[in-house]
């Protein structure tokens, strides 16, 4: 089946079909047909056609109207408290109102069925004093949407300016907060719809939109303009014709956010047929390199080997899969985009049973086929290559310059682990605190207590403003905003901290702390650029996923979203010092140890 799109303008409407047909019958279709028809009578053939067939039509006027439905319907749940006062079902209300919305002719048609709702809530009472927010507060919101006359009548645009004018806070049942305050979102899961009928997908959207637009701290600094995206992903929610399509329309609309915290957490349907091949890959500029193998003898039989550049996998090249990668998996930045998703477990999946590779080795083109294996038989492959774990904390002496230091890796240190470490670290220079990871244990005010000559403020954060959703506010003097005490004996030494894409969240929060120690410098890539605890959104068919639902910021209010933790010694990783197994941070490390620079 192919998708042909066919475009016509009638007066001031453009319409855009898209129709599902048989390839071989659009041919004859052609041959018989388009030569003997205008262009016109064509299309409108086609149309007709494409009611007996699986088929999608929508037009700029039908997307607009579900745009702003779609607004309409989200402001209303989080602004007017008859909603949660009367435990009014407000998905149903989307749901039974979608295929009026969709199906509405005349804008006085569509403007009627917002009026019908709006009447059903009723008005708002009048206050004294409206809520003014302040400039840093305001820049999520945007409800400029209301004074769309072109859209909405005048009289609906009044009823919505006197909801949020006069809007007092209330409890509302869909919104709750967790620990300090990250938003805790009350939906309904509907486990039995893995695949929802169309007026529930535009529910899903409608649900993850709404919750983006007023609750994610960090809309601010996505690439994409959130309106328009809205726009754009109303006809891929719609024409998702089976389960992929549903959840791939999910992941289109979560990368938009540019969150590296925005994964999915849980997916009841997702196609398992789909395998990578039995390798591992590194992607950087367009080019992906196999770094390793995880069988010799499958990999002499197929042809491929480490070190091998791949340029194409059937047909496409690397560049085009790496784009559509991005284009269904979110993060902040493009150092975190490649560590997460430039591997074989993305780059390379199929459900075909074999896959045909065009690699480059020793500046020679070879092609190869190479045989896709079931999940069960990559984990067998793979069962021998686990990376040797090292140490998580030592002391040495350099061998070079014969200065001691010590290395701490957070990723399992406990306080009684960490108690002992530092009883052995009274006549060591420096130490090495390696957050390549993500640390299991809260070891970060004690740590801090032993770095830090006195009490410190290490950051600052922003939450959704809950008594006025789409608002932000500020804390800067919250008491678990600081670290350190006012003993005398803490360590004196330098302090160098390893980051690099893997740091993300929690481990960010700490590098970032810790910088604040004297005499500290940090050294790696790029950070993942996701700090701030997270929120979970949960679709229709019970897939949830993740976004950074607090705002999390230097103390001196510098942004690390997107961002993530700036080194004070850039450190990058290439195909060299992964084919050859070298740590370049951790050389680098060693060389500031010997250098002092």
């Amino acid at each position: 089946m192919l998708y042909y799109i066919y475009s016509s303008i009638d007066g001031s409407v453009s319409y855009n079909i898209v129709v599902t047909i048989n390839v071989s019958f659009l041919s004859y279709l052609h041959y018989n047909f388009i030569k003997q028809i205008k262009l016109k009578k064509y299309i409108l053939f086609l149309v007709l056609f494409s009611l007996g067939y699986t088929s999608y039509c929508q037009t700029d006027f039908q997307v607009k109207n579900l745009a702003v439905f779609c607004k309409y319907w989200g402001f209303l749940k989080y602004y007017h408290p008859a909603i949660s006062k009367y435990n009014i079902d407000w998905d149903s209300v989307l749901v039974n109102d979608y295929t009026k919305v969709k199906t509405a002719k005349t804008k006085e048609e569509f403007r009627n069925i917002l009026l019908s709702i709006s009447q059903k809530l009723g008005g708002i009472a009048t206050i004294e004093h409206p809520f003014i927010p302040s400039d840093s507060a305001s820049i999520n919101a945007d409800f400029r949407w209301m004074e769309d006359t072109a859209t909405l009548s005048s009289g609906i645009c009044e009823y919505l300016k006197s909801v949020k004018r006069n809007h007092v806070s209330f409890k509302n049942k869909y919104i709750g907060t967790n620990f300090i305050g990250d938003t805790k979102l009350n939906e309904s899961i509907y486990p039995e719809m893995i695949y929802p009928n169309e007026a529930y997908r535009f529910l899903a959207l409608a649900r993850y939109w709404n919750i983006i637009d007023y609750y994610f701290p960090d809309k601010y600094l996505m690439d994409s303009n959130w309106d328009i995206s809205l726009e754009k992903a109303i006809p891929i929610f719609v024409s998702a014709s089976n389960r992929d399509d549903y959840y791939h329309a999910m992941q289109w609309i979560n990368a938009r956010t540019d969150d590296s915290h925005a994964g999915f957490l849980t997916a009841p349907y997702k196609d398992s047929t789909y395998v990578p091949l039995p390798i591992s890959t590194f992607y950087h500029h367009d080019t992906l390199t196999i770094i390793q193998v995880a069988n010799d003898s499958i990999a002499t039989l197929f042809n491929y080997q480490k070190g091998d550049a791949i340029i194409s996998i059937n047909g496409k090249s690397i560049k085009e899969i790496w784009q559509d990668v991005k284009e269904h998996e979110s993060a902040s930045n493009e150092g975190r985009a490649e560590y997460a998703y430039g591997k074989s477990s993305y780059m390379t999946i199929s459900n075909k049973d074999s896959s045909t590779l065009v690699i480059i080795r020793e500046k020679k083109e070879i092609k190869t086929k190479v045989k896709n294996y079931s999940v069960k038989e990559l984990r067998a492959f793979w069962k021998n290559q686990t990376p040797v774990r090292f140490d998580l904390c030592y002391i040495r002496t350099d061998t070079i310059s014969g200065k001691k230091y010590g290395y701490l890796n957070l990723t399992n240190v406990t306080n009684k682990k960490l108690n002992f470490f530092f009883r052995h670290m009274k006549n060591v220079d420096y130490l090495v605190i390696d957050i390549r990871n993500y640390p299991q244990y809260w070891i970060l005010p004690k740590l801090a207590e032993k770095l830090f000559s006195g009490r410190k403020s290490v950051v600052m954060y922003s939450q959704p403003d809950y008594n006025y959703p789409g608002y932000l506010k500020y804390y800067r003097d919250n008491p678990y905003l600081k670290l350190g005490s006012n003993r005398k004996n803490y360590y004196k030494g330098k302090v160098i901290i390893l980051v690099d894409h893997s740091t993300m969240s929690a481990a960010e929060n700490e590098a970032m702390s810790l910088s604040y120690a004297p005499n500290a410098t940090i050294i790696g890539t790029q950070t993942s650029g996701a700090d701030g605890d997270v929120s979970t959104v949960i679709f229709p068919g019970n897939y949830s996923v993740w976004f950074t639902g607090l705002g999390w910021y230097y103390a001196d209010g510098r942004q690390t979203q997107r961002i993530g933790i700036v080194s004070d010694i850039r450190v990058d990783y290439t195909v060299q010092t992964k084919l050859q197994g070298i740590d370049p941070i951790m050389q680098r490390t060693l060389e500031f140890i010997r250098t002092g620079r």
